[in-house]
């Protein structure tokens, strides 16, 4: 029977989390993905073998009497194989959660600052699947210009759609940035040399601040916000939203940004924030409102590329945005993003905005161990 590729890749990628397997690529033929699984067996009294964990992963996708023949199939070997019947059981349950969530896969490119010179950054590309593994793309010393930075991302997602099995309409594409770059405009870098694009019309784009990733300690208010964040993604009142105050980029007097600290600090189900304009580069010396944010833990934050009123910003934006739940955010912004572009010339000007979605809920593993000085001997 013929299957979709993205439906045997995500099969394979969940069969194969304990194993060390081949990686799946377009052109690689069923038969050859099933004579890998069949060889590593099952271990008596352990987990399903991988096969199984494919195969059923594929029945729950492909329902119906495809469904019921591969259940009859794996019921089949499994007795021929003695595998506890209760084993085979609870595959069932994850397998069809899978499906039905849809878990993302995030492409995450971090862009870690120079410290002899601002105009240079160190990138690494990894790609972080739903069950927390990495594969890493890109991992080196070189210092970059953005242009630099920009130009072998655009190389790399064709690499990483090729190479990793991912289902396209899963990719989001995640920007670790340091204080001073988080304004820029990443989503409108190009890709795709037969028909250049901005990556912000294809993927999901959000920024995470690799300040606040790196320096958690005292991150409390961070990790609460992003757990009542994580239970509530269906969520889209109002009173989860904070507007800003302006001008966007502005210093804060010391009074004003304790009054600020403690009006996002005291409820947790404040969790997002609004600026209608770009934050500053953070180089500054006094907080500017979107540091305070950063500050206080909210793991959301959506502005506005260009200076605009607050009421006419949250109006025009924050209701579309919104619509599909908290959970929904960054799909919803690709899906403004579309829209933003193809507007008709007479139609109501709606901003290009940028997306902050930063939850503590998943730190990539190069920060959950930072590296610690030690004083000489």
């Amino acid at each position: 029977m013929a299957l979709p590729w993205s439906w045997l890749a995500a099969a394979q990628r969940n069969a194969t989390k304990d194993v060390r397997a081949k990686p799946l690529l377009r052109q690689t033929p069923v038969r050859e993905v099933v004579r890998d699984l069949e060889g590593f067996g099952r271990l008596r009294g352990g987990p399903a073998p991988p096969l199984l964990v494919f195969v059923d992963e594929l029945a729950h996708r492909a329902g119906g009497n495809r469904d019921t023949q591969l259940h009859r199939w794996i019921d089949e070997v499994a007795g021929r194989l003695r595998v506890n019947r209760q084993v085979v059981r609870g595959l069932c349950g994850p397998a069809q959660s899978r499906v039905e969530a849809g878990s993302p896969v995030y492409l995450v490119i971090q862009l870690e600052p120079d410290q002899a010179a601002d105009d240079l950054v160190l990138l690494s590309a990894w790609l972080e699947e739903a069950d927390g593994r990495e594969r890493h793309f890109l991992r080196d010393d070189v210092r970059r210009t953005l242009p630099e930075v920009a130009k072998l991302v655009a190389e790399l997602l064709p690499q990483v759609s090729e190479t990793s099995g991912d289902d396209v309409d899963q990719l989001i594409v995640e920007f670790i940035l340091p204080r001073r770059l988080i304004a820029e405009a990443v989503e409108e870098w190009k890709f795709d040399e037969d028909v250049p694009r901005p990556i912000g019309l294809q993927y999901p784009v959000v920024v995470r601040s690799w300040e606040r990733l790196r320096n958690r300690g005292g991150a409390e208010g961070w990790r609460r916000k992003s757990r009542w964040l994580g239970a509530n993604p269906h969520l889209s009142d109002a009173s989860v939203v904070h507007t800003l105050p302006g001008p966007p980029g502005r210093p804060l007097a010391e009074r004003a940004r304790h009054q600020l600290f403690a009006a996002l600090s005291r409820k947790d189900q404040v969790v997002v924030a609004t600026l209608p304009g770009p934050p500053d580069n953070g180089t500054g010396g006094a907080a500017d409102a979107f540091s305070v944010a950063l500050g206080a833990g909210l793991p959301v934050i959506v502005w506005s590329r260009e200076p605009m009123d607050a009421g006419t910003f949250d109006a025009l934006v924050l209701t579309r945005l919104l619509d599909d739940g908290l959970g929904g955010l960054p799909r919803q912004v690709l899906s403004y993003r579309q829209d933003v572009m193809s507007a008709e010339p007479d139609a109501d000007v709606l901003p290009s905005v940028g997306l902050l979605y930063d939850s503590a809920l998943r730190v990539p593993k190069a920060f959950r161990h930072p590296t610690r000085l030690q004083p000489p001997q």
